[in-house]
């Protein structure tokens, strides 16, 4: 907590210089006696979690706009803080409650970094972010306890990787994420084939794919390339190798298209979860297209997930296993399509939003597979634990 206070201090230093601003005044207080609420230690008091969830996000946003550098590297102190005196004390005692309590602090605080990007990423911004933020968010965000999807929740992980990616996008971020000292690309590449979860795995191929040199520079590319995933999974070179030719493939430079592509190859190597080609997917009386190239509905480690569309982006759709009560297989008139009905005990999730069951309904899932892949999907269920399957 001492390297939280000394950045308070500092970040007060400089945003109480000179003319006084009370508005501005009242927020850095109040920010500064929320924060002290991080020195709780075993509290399972869902207030103190609310009100922290709340005080390091929004607030936040203002004060990088006014003061960049000191914001950030305040923020950053408090992420430190979260992640080695709360989330991995929690860890360690298996105590799984207040770990992820903690961790939700930590994504909000991430968040809120995300929310000020999207409104100001200009060239000067993006810079701070890397300088400020970079050398403690890539020791952190790729050691082995925060790259595990057995140690650590998705949630966190998934918004961590997310603000690397949307600040990547300058030539000074890209050089400093591919320099070894911050992050490299053997370190990416171990945390890409170690991740279990579809979502987080996305956006790591993304990060390869923005950080990667040039295609002008072939040479320095074919090079990067191979030591994200050859070098980093000797015991299968074939599929490392092919990760390694499709994206360095001159031809093909649409990033959508070579991220599909190169999950196509980690699939059937087995070493993530599973993929399943499907043209929509039926919940709730909604209706979700998938549109290529990611139409896909996706068994992950703890869940099924498909894509929906939102402006000019994507939002996940998530239906965890836990709440799957039965799955049944029927033939459809189309040629060589399954239809699969999941019943579920709750309504499945977009982001984190329940979608609404309507009245005199059970909730369900509903989508339509290819014959072929049947008893591929049968089996990624099964070494999940899913065991209701009817044929």
């Amino acid at each position: 907590m001492d390297a939280v206070n000394e950045a308070m201090q500092a970040f007060k230093q400089v945003a109480l210089k000179g003319k006084k601003d009370e508005r501005l005044t009242e927020r850095v207080d109040s920010l500064a006696t929320a924060l002290h609420l991080l020195d709780v230690s075993l509290s399972t008091d869902s207030q103190i979690f609310e009100k922290l969830i709340v005080a390091v996000r929004e607030p936040f946003v203002p004060l990088y706009e006014k003061f960049p550098m000191q914001a950030f590297q305040l923020s950053v102190s408090i992420f430190s803080f979260l992640f080695h005196e709360k989330i991995i004390t929690q860890l360690t005692a298996g105590n799984k409650a207040l770990q992820s309590s903690w961790e939700d602090v930590a994504e909000s605080l991430l968040s809120g970094v995300l929310d000020f990007l999207e409104t100001c990423s200009d060239i000067t911004i993006l810079r701070t972010v890397a300088s400020a933020l970079y050398p403690v968010l890539c020791r952190i965000c790729f050691s082995t306890a925060f790259c595990s999807s057995i140690t650590m929740g998705s949630t966190l992980r998934y918004t961590a990787f997310t603000l690397l990616v949307d600040s990547a996008n300058e030539p000074m971020n890209k050089e400093m994420l591919r320099d070894p000292e911050y992050l490299g690309s053997r370190r990416l590449g171990a945390a890409l084939y170690g991740s279990k979860d579809y979502v987080v795995l996305e956006n790591l191929l993304l990060l390869v794919l923005i950080i990667a040199p040039k295609f002008e520079f072939m040479d320095q590319r074919s090079t990067f390339m191979r030591e994200v995933f050859v070098m980093n999974h000797p015991e299968d070179t074939v599929c490392g190798e092919s990760l390694a030719r499709i994206l360095t493939r001159p031809a093909e430079r649409d990033s959508d298209l070579l991220q599909a592509q190169a999950i196509d190859v980690l699939a059937k190597s087995n070493l993530i979860p599973q993929p399943f080609d499907v043209t929509q997917v039926d919940s709730c009386g909604l209706r979700f297209p998938q549109k290529p190239p990611q139409q896909r509905l996706i068994v992950d480690y703890k869940s099924l997930l498909a894509n929906v569309i939102k402006d000019e982006g994507y939002e996940s759709f998530r239906m965890p296993f836990d709440q799957i009560c039965g799955i049944s297989f029927s033939a459809v008139d189309k040629k060589s399509l399954t239809k699969v009905v999941v019943q579920t005990s709750s309504a499945p999730r977009i982001q984190s939003r329940p979608l609404k069951v309507p009245d005199g309904q059970s909730p369900s899932v509903t989508f339509e597979i290819l014959e072929s892949d049947v008893l591929r999907f049968k089996r990624a269920l099964r070494s999940r634990g899913i065991v209701s399957i009817s044929a």
